[in-house]
């Protein structure tokens, strides 16, 4: 099953299940210092689980989220992205597709799979500043 579409049934399970969501807690992650490996959907894999699957799995449930805040308005849902130091690692010309693991990337001194790894840290980063603008002002906390 491809990667996104499993986010997708997940989400569609979620809110057959259930009507709101309180809290998301963004904390799925791999590592993998040497190896070259892509997602199912052919996503560089560290930037599809650690950050792009957090991202889409988040924008799916906004709706559960904001029905929490209709609910509870003096208790806002919160959504928190897992990441790490790492992310100070980030390949300094910010993440190129075409070089995901930094081999291109001059004066990082951060090559391979840690390349990939640390430049889905700083995505998660990225996307919680992202989604706390667009939703911030919807009683949502990211």
């Amino acid at each position: 099953m491809p990667f996104f579409r499993s986010i997708e049934n997940f989400v569609q399970e979620f809110t057959r299940r259930e009507s709101r969501l309180d809290m998301l807690f963004n904390n799925a992650g791999v590592l993998y210092t040497n190896a070259r490996n892509v997602t199912v959907d052919g996503i560089e894999t560290h930037m599809g689980i650690n950050a792009l699957g957090h991202y889409y799995l988040t924008l799916l449930l906004i709706p559960s989220l904001s029905a929490s805040f209709k609910a509870h308005p003096s208790r806002p849902p919160r959504v928190c992205f897992t990441s790490c130091a790492s992310h100070a690692q980030a390949t300094k010309k910010g993440f190129d597709p075409e070089d995901v693991y930094g081999t291109n990337a001059a004066g990082t001194g951060t090559r391979g799979g840690f390349a990939a790894y640390a430049n889905s840290k700083m995505a998660n980063v990225l996307s919680a500043y992202k989604l706390q603008r667009i939703y911030g002002d919807e009683g949502i906390t990211l």
